[in-house]
């Protein structure tokens, strides 16, 4: 959601031309280059829907028209995507996975940040082959759970891009989404319920954190966004999606602490609903 902000909002205050297109769609992608287009600026996966894009076929694109391609390969971290050698021309990621713990990040860092990533590089292909496994056993866990609608992770046949992901990724990451059967209400029960998982919105740690997006707040406040980009992310996300970061405990456990927090039922779960709705029309 940064990223978007920053391309859709902040870049043209600063009187540089920005178009937003879903990337996974090369059609669009193709049909937005212009005659002074610099760069092609792509996030695959996707945070938080999880589309992924072809940065084999992205590159080839960009190149012919004379363009960059900037790969923001975060969800994946360079153990499991490498798109200079699918012909990025450059690649970045927060650095989050390679840190593991939480409490450092890329960019202008600090040489103590540096070289807290550092030492934990050497750990880096054990935890993603981790965080990757966990992720897709609670992804099929959750895709037959009466509570929950749709999961999407690259890793389930049932995802549009699964072909995709198993061409250009080795395994697929530890951050499935999915949506609740019922809605709001079940997000707060959740949120409520659980033990083992966090409430909060990063990625890449050890242990398991968990957010719900309602869909309405996350696209009613992108000003930037076309009605039909908006459709598009609402087809992706329903109501509103719960992102998971799937840390290194016992996969087991957390699903027992998932399906526990799944089935409840709270006063607040009951009646949250009712008074966002309230709020909403107050607005």
């Amino acid at each position: 959601m940064l990223l978007r902000a920053t391309f859709g909002l902040h870049l043209p205050w600063q009187g540089v031309q920005v178009s937003l297109v879903d990337t996974s769609d090369l059609d669009q992608v193709q049909e937005a280059l212009q005659p002074d287009t610099k760069m092609l600026y792509v996030e695959t996966p996707a945070n938080p829907i999880l589309c992924i894009s072809d940065i084999q076929a992205l590159a080839w694109i960009a190149h012919d028209a004379g363009v960059l391609l900037v790969v923001d390969s975060t969800w994946a971290g360079p153990g499991l995507q490498r798109p200079l050698a699918l012909g990025a021309d450059y690649v970045i990621h927060s650095a989050k996975y390679l840190n593991g713990h939480g409490n450092a990040l890329g960019g202008a860092m600090s040489p103590f940040n540096a070289w807290l990533i550092a030492r934990r590089l050497v750990t880096l292909p054990l935890r993603m082959a981790r965080h990757s496994e966990s992720a897709g056993t609670i992804a099929r866990f959750l895709k037959g759970h009466p509570a929950v609608s749709r999961v999407v992770y690259p890793g389930l046949e049932s995802h549009s891009h699964h072909e995709l992901a198993c061409r250009q990724m080795s395994a697929f990451g530890g951050m499935p989404t999915f949506q609740l059967t019922w809605g709001l209400g079940a997000a707060i029960t959740l949120v409520e319920k659980i033990r083992l998982f966090t409430y909060a919105t990063s990625l890449g740690h050890a242990r398991s954190l968990l957010f719900y997006y309602p869909t309405d707040l996350y696209v009613d406040a992108a000003p930037y966004l076309t009605n039909a980009q908006k459709a598009r992310i609402r087809e992706w996300m329903g109501a509103g999606i719960v992102r998971v970061s799937v840390g290194l405990e016992d996969p087991r456990d957390l699903i027992a602490d998932l399906d526990q927090a799944l089935r409840a039922r709270t006063v607040k779960g009951l009646l949250g609903p009712v008074i966002y709705a309230v709020l909403k029309r107050l607005q």
